[in-house]
């Protein structure tokens, strides 16, 4: 698609333009996952009650599985869409490999920033705004095109609804058991 061609083009320029930004490019899109699963489980440890904790984080990991694991799979299977660098003859920023629809990394973290957003809006934001930030610069480090970032969008955050909502009557219970109402 052009505007995917056009948008590629543009951010991947200015990383061999500018050395700040192909820098931070690279540690947005290389390092950046890690600090956002690092905040994730210090996030959970603010929780009080230890149960919902973990019950957020489970809700969490299942999504992830859904959206990475299950559907972007399922995807790849049927649609092997080449990287960036490849069709356009680039030497991508970060290491990248297999098809590039819809983005695995934007799938995965959305659907971990979706649960952040449904259990605390604040943090949910925050969580919302990294996932971009690091979605974004897969797309200037060559890795993926722009509309492979909006379907693992779609992706993500379609799962982190999907888990809650499956799991509803769990963390009803689970708020019964904390409020005093029922005991497990």
């Amino acid at each position: 698609m052009p505007f995917d061609e056009g948008v590629v083009r543009f951010l991947f320029g200015l990383t061999e333009r500018n050395f700040l930004f192909r820098e931070l490019v690279v540690f947005c899109a290389r390092l950046l996952p890690y600090f956002i699963g690092a905040g994730f489980l210090i996030l959970l440890r603010q929780v009080a009650a230890r149960r919902r904790a973990i019950f957020i984080f489970f809700i969490a990991l299942l999504s992830i599985v859904v959206s990475r694991g299950l559907i972007t799979e399922i995807i790849h299977y049927f649609f092997d869409h080449a990287r960036p660098f490849v069709t356009l003859g680039l030497t991508p920023l970060v290491v990248a490999s297999g098809p590039s629809f819809p983005s695995g990394h934007a799938a995965a973290f959305f659907a971990l920033a979706t649960i952040a957003f449904m259990f605390g809006k604040r943090w949910g934001i925050v969580f919302l705004s990294l996932a971009a930030l690091n979605a974004l610069a897969r797309v200037a480090a060559g890795a993926h095109w722009p509309s492979d970032i909006i379907a693992g969008i779609v992706v993500g955050v379609s799962s982190g609804l999907f888990v809650r909502w499956l799991l509803r009557r769990e963390e009803r219970a689970l708020a019964e058991t904390n409020s005093g109402v029922a005991v497990i």
